[in-house]
């Protein structure tokens, strides 16, 4: 595979980018879409990616198709419900419908190696990282040494196929009424509009790798202390009680300073962030 010549981009028209899950590192990855698209216009960008990362590649100027996978539902109803492999295998079918004539795969692992098959295209690539087997399936490309962040590796990607001094952008669209919303709870908590503050989340989906609840408390402690900021702690219904914890911990240290937590919301399929006022 890796002796094959690598495509042109200027000769091919859709190109299909696999980034599945973890929110931070679609993130991480909008630039290269955004990179394949500034030296290619002519370029019919899509994403594949699941349901609970997807709102962030939603809208983006850069891509033509987002195509979401299901994968929740899935999980819970594969053991116990036949409709569930055939609506799997149907989706593997549809891919091909696209006409993708190159994948890359950014997530590196057999679930989206399997992907990329079921496209057919003619040419599969994928970033440096692939693992599970899916270097099989695609041909990794390689990471420049001086890249450090995930955001280069990505982009590094962009620079194997020929894309010169690509740009960092990260394209992602803001609804109007969330900027609403978040407006509303910041003023609701006494920061007022214009007035700089912290963002803050304490978790993370792997729990090995968050830095600990006490840790997170003693830097808002300090943000405020040292600079007189406020935190911000954003998360969901199930970090309500983390998010609760932290706000009483700042709330003995400082308590002038505000600090927004995280409770349920009335709908439980939506998460909303209710301000917390230490006093």
């Amino acid at each position: 595979m890796n002796g094959r010549p690598l495509p042109d981009l200027s000769n091919v028209k859709r190109v299909l980018i696999i980034r599945l899950s973890a929110i931070g590192d679609v993130i991480h990855a909008t630039p290269l879409a955004s990179a394949l698209k500034d030296a290619y216009p002519h370029l019919e960008i899509s994403w594949l990616v699941e349901e609970i990362p997807a709102e962030i590649v939603l809208d983006s100027p850069d891509l033509e198709h987002v195509i979401v996978v299901p994968r929740s539902r899935w999980k819970r109803g594969r053991a116990r419900s036949p409709q569930v492999w055939r609506e799997y295998l149907a989706f593997l079918s549809h891919l091909r419908a696209y006409h993708f004539d190159v994948t890359i795969d950014l997530q590196g692992y057999a679930k989206s190696a399997l992907y990329a098959l079921a496209t057919r295209a003619r040419f599969r690539l994928g970033w440096w990282r692939m693992r599970d087997g899916a270097n099989l399936v695609s041909r990794p490309l390689p990471r420049r040494p001086e890249s450090i962040h995930r955001v280069d590796w990505f982009l590094d990607v962009a620079r194997a196929l020929g894309v010169e001094n690509p740009r960092v952008r990260f394209p992602i669209q803001i609804p109007d009424s969330a900027r609403l919303s978040v407006q509303g709870k910041l003023g609701a908590s006494g920061i007022a509009p214009g007035s700089p503050y912290v963002v803050i989340n304490q978790a993370a989906g792997n729990p090995p790798r968050r830095w600990g609840l006490q840790n997170f408390a003693g830097l808002a402690s300090q943000l405020a202390l040292k600079y007189d900021l406020p935190s911000v702690l954003i998360g969901t219904p199930p970090e309500s009680n983390d998010c609760e914890w932290i706000v009483q911990q700042v709330t003995e240290d400082m308590r002038r300073h505000s600090v927004i937590g995280v409770k349920p919301p009335l709908n439980p399929t939506q998460p909303s962030v209710v301000v917390k006022t230490a006093s």
